[in-house]
């Protein structure tokens, strides 16, 4: 190497140790803002699970996811502020700004510890969302059942007047037909109405054996309009007997569903139950981990890369499209597969990946 190339070599580590420094200097603000994104997903997402109507829902996780997006837009003024500079120079200049500062106040190194344990809480938390959460939840009532539920609606048992139009479900086994193990019926059933009038109503639904006149089925009706019909779910049986198959829409479900909530009693023990212990045992070891990292804090955020930037918004885009109903049935879980893979690449292309490198330089 000649003398002017050493010295242009020097001269540009002198750049970019300047810009790992001032860069450092922004890490105490950095790291409680970006935690503001994770965090405000999962307070999302625990309205998700738990609150009704899926309005209210739709607007707490938009707003998570909102405010996640604004946290990311500081990622990237960041990164483009800084400039690149390695891991390693970032690591020397935080070594020099603890020695500078000596001891950390007590209340910044609180506020460190409280940020990367929410970032780690959040980013969990949004992983097993995106597989097990989001994609089976509702995101909308059935109109018939919002017509009704507007009038006034309420989630009774009713008589059976007459059934019809049976329909018999039958198992196969080896290319043989089965026992019976179905039966869908068209039934009238008859609704009270509140001036103590009655008036009749045609379902349709599903059961293990055939309904007859003077048999009781759970139904919503408005008993101040009857004339809008019944409604009852595709499988007229209780949570333990509906066919495994059937997440939602049984007998015990229709409350579930006329409030708006996301799951069904079989899907939140599935799913939501799951996710609620997963995020509780994150929080906890993450708030032993924040305590670490905030004595000797990591070189991320500060070397976050344009890569991870990107998987980050791609995550975004794809938990936005599960808020809709564009996409239905199957192809809900493999879009939330499809974001939890992006999240899981925002994290792995978070920093260089050699201590020498810089990111995106």
């Amino acid at each position: 190497m000649t003398g002017t190339a050493r010295r242009r070599h020097i001269a540009a580590g002198e750049v970019r140790a300047d810009r790992a420094a001032r860069a450092v200097r922004r890490l105490p603000v950095l790291v409680p803002v970006l935690a503001l994104g994770p965090g405000a997903v999962l307070a999302g997402l625990l309205g998700w699970l738990f609150l009704p109507g899926p309005g209210l829902r739709i607007a707490l996780m938009a707003g998570g996811l909102a405010v996640a997006g604004l946290s990311l837009a500081v990622l990237a003024v960041h990164r483009i502020a800084a400039g690149p500079f390695s891991v390693r120079e970032a690591g020397q200049a935080l070594r020099e700004h603890g020695e500078r500062d000596g001891a950390r106040p007590a209340a910044r190194r609180r506020l460190l510890a409280a940020g990367y344990a929410t970032t780690t809480t959040g980013a969990v938390g949004w992983f097993a969302a995106l597989v097990v959460l989001l994609p089976p939840g509702d995101t909308a009532i059935d109109p018939r059942l919002e017509r009704i539920r507007q009038a006034g609606a309420v989630v009774t048992e009713v008589p059976v007047r007459s059934a019809d139009h049976e329909e018999s479900h039958y198992s196969s086994r080896k290319g043989q037909r089965g026992p019976r193990y179905a039966v869908t019926q068209t039934l009238t059933v008859e609704l009270r109405a509140g001036d103590g009038r009655t008036a009749s109503a045609d379902i349709r639904t599903r059961s293990d054996r055939s309904r007859v006149p003077g048999d009781l089925v759970t139904v919503v009706y408005a008993p101040g309009a009857p004339g809008l019909g019944a409604y009852v779910g595709p499988d007229s049986r209780e949570t333990l007997r509906a066919w495994p198959s059937n997440w939602q829409g049984y007998q015990d479900d229709l409350d579930r569903l006329l409030a708006g909530r996301s799951l069904s009693l079989r899907q939140w023990l599935f799913c939501g139950l799951p996710w609620v212990l997963l995020v509780g045992i994150t929080a906890r070891q993450a708030v032993a981990a924040g305590r670490r990292k905030a004595a000797a804090p990591p070189a991320w955020p500060l070397t976050v890369t344009y890569a991870s930037l990107f998987w980050s918004a791609a995550t975004l885009a794809v938990s936005a499209l599960l808020l809709t109903d564009a996409v239905g049935g199957f192809g809900r879980l493999v879009t939330g597969l499809g974001g939890a893979a992006c999240l899981f690449l925002a994290y792995a292309y978070r920093q260089p990946p050699h201590p020498g490198a810089a990111p995106d330089a």
